[in-house]
């Protein structure tokens, strides 16, 4: 039967044509257990494989292969355990060693062209040194190998030249027997080696009289043995059922390729009492969780009541969402042994007024001070409040403050606070605006000393036109009459006949330092339509 027939399984070039033997074949040639190459009952199922890895006097020493598309690609630095049955066909003159395996990352199906004899030069993996004269039984072959990592295809075959294989004639030369050596195989496996493992842990906890399956895996063509045998169902399969009424260690010994791994187990018997870590009361906002702690070991049985608002009822951590405050109790058990308690989910409040600006005196200028308060504030030690425009506030920024008036302006206040405190999570916001007429009639002052050390603390003699006030001149002497500062009719253009702020940086008109001391100033203003002259001293203080 054509090999395409076996799934993952072909020839690696067309030069070699392997074979399918299956009790199902149509034709005596490739059936089970008598074909034409021999009498084999399959190791397993109802078929095998067939191919000759020796040929007698043949050009280029040509020989048939099987190659096999690995189910995954083999993982670096892993062990596996390589498998197979051979067994000699009846009808071969000949019988070799060298039955070998090798391992590649691409397939080699384009070996060689069509009709080209030839044998596949590779070293491999592993091969048999002794020759295999069983026509009558399976021959195991195993052996380990560790993993490159990029292995997806697997080849079976004789990778030696024909002088270089081991072999012997076993039959003269006639019309009943084929100048090869012809073998079956069967029951072909690749099987990560993994140790011994008597349980998913190192310390198994169960009731008493309770059954309980030992190992945590089955691996093909494996051997187990567990001890001690009290108690165990089977001594030497992969997971024994035990149903132990003491505490028992039980060792398992597990023999895979060439690997013996050993791993041991400790079956405690339950015997309570059943102990609750201590749950943590909550407080949290309507629409938010909280996990209601709890230790998360899978041997007991958790029950929460009610089921209210949780994400389950017997896990050993819900997740509580309730929106109204609640109680949980927590049962616990094993073994006919219980415990309960209890665990408090608080609601914190939301703060739903709506905080208002308002005044709490008048004011009549600009520049004067005005006071500020927030109606319907919350009260709680984690508010915030933020005014706007920041520059114009005197006060540090609570439910109350004061600002300096500069101009017409909306004043804004921002109140969040930071879940710390009685309320839930909020920002709040206001805003009020301020509009004064600039009428106020306020006298001029003009200062007697200023600091021009460069510290931005009254560095500059200034000084501001009050309403109704017009400035016409400006001027400033030393002691010895020198006039060293001046604002006067050619400064006040028509451009600039609105200057409301006299500004003096403590230099002269030249840009020279002035050194400390006193300055004699004459300022001439119109005021409500009547020239008035003011005359005065300013110290100047570096």
């Amino acid at each position: 039967m054509p090999l395409s027939l076996c799934k993952d399984w072909f020839s690696p070039f067309y030069a070699s044509s392997p074979d399918l033997f299956n009790s199902c074949a149509t034709t005596t040639l490739y059936t089970t257990p008598i074909n034409a190459i021999g009498n084999q009952v399959p190791k397993d199922g109802n078929g095998y494989l067939g191919m000759e890895v020796f040929q007698n006097a043949i050009a280029n020493d040509n020989k048939e292969y099987l190659e096999n598309k690995l189910k995954q690609t083999l993982s670096k630095n892993k062990s596996y355990c390589v498998t197979f049955y051979v067994s000699l066909a009846e009808l071969s003159r000949f019988a070799c060693a060298n039955m070998g395996v090798v391992f590649k990352k691409d397939s080699l199906i384009d070996h060689a062209y069509p009709g080209v004899n030839q044998y596949i030069n590779q070293t491999p993996v592993y091969e048999t040194t002794s020759i295999i004269l069983d026509s009558i039984n399976w021959t195991k072959i195993q052996f380990s190998y560790v993993a490159n990592g990029d292995e997806n295809f697997m080849l079976i075959g004789n990778f030696n030249s024909n002088a270089s294989t081991i072999k012997t004639q076993l039959k003269p030369l006639g019309a009943w027997y084929g100048d090869y050596a012809y073998y079956y195989l069967d029951d072909v496996s690749v099987l990560e080696i993994n140790p011994a493992m008597a349980a998913s842990k190192d310390t198994v906890l169960i009731c008493s009289n309770t059954t309980f399956t030992l190992g945590t895996d089955s691996t093909w063509d494996a051997t187990y043995q567990w001890q001690p045998i009290t108690g165990l169902s089977c001594t030497n399969c992969p997971n024994p059922v035990i149903t132990p009424t003491s505490n028992t260690v039980y060792y398992l010994t597990k023999q895979q390729c060439s690997a013996t791994t050993k791993d041991t187990v400790v079956i405690k018997i339950y015997n309570g009492p059943v102990n609750i870590l201590p749950l943590t009361n909550a407080t949290i906002c309507a629409g938010n969780t909280t996990t209601l702690s709890a230790d998360s070991n899978n041997f007991y049985n958790y029950i929460w009541q009610p089921p209210t608002a949780l994400s389950c009822t017997n896990c050993p951590k819900p997740i509580a969402s309730p929106i109204t405050p609640i109680t949980y109790t927590l049962t616990k058990s094993a073994c006919g042994f219980s415990n309960t308690e209890t665990v408090n989910v608080s609601i914190k409040p939301t703060f739903t007024l709506t905080p208002k600006i308002t005044l709490t005196n008048t004011i009549n200028c600009l520049f004067d001070t005005l006071k500020f308060v927030i109606l319907n504030g919350p009260i709680a030690n984690d508010i915030t409040y933020n005014w706007q425009p920041q520059n114009t506030f005197l006060s540090t920024p609570t439910i109350t403050t004061k600002a300096i008036i500069q101009n017409n302006s909306y004043y804004y206040v921002t109140i969040n606070n930071s879940n710390t405190g009685s309320y839930c999570p909020f920002v709040k916001k206001d805003s009020i605006y301020i509009s004064m007429p600039d009428t106020c009639q306020k006298p001029l002052i003009i200062p007697t000393v200023f600091t021009p050390n460069y510290d931005d603390v009254n560095d500059v003699w200034k000084f501001t036109m009050p309403y109704g006030t017009k400035l016409n001149a400006v001027y400033v002497y030393n002691r010895w009459g020198i006039l060293i500062y001046s604002i006067d009719s050619d400064l006040l253009l028509p451009e600039n006949s609105k200057i409301k702020v006299v500004r003096w940086d403590g230099h002269t008109i030249s840009g020279e330092e002035c050194s400390e001391g006193i300055y004699f100033y004459v300022v001439s203003v119109t005021e409500n339509g009547e020239q008035k002259t003011f005359k005065g001293n300013v110290m100047l203080i570096r």
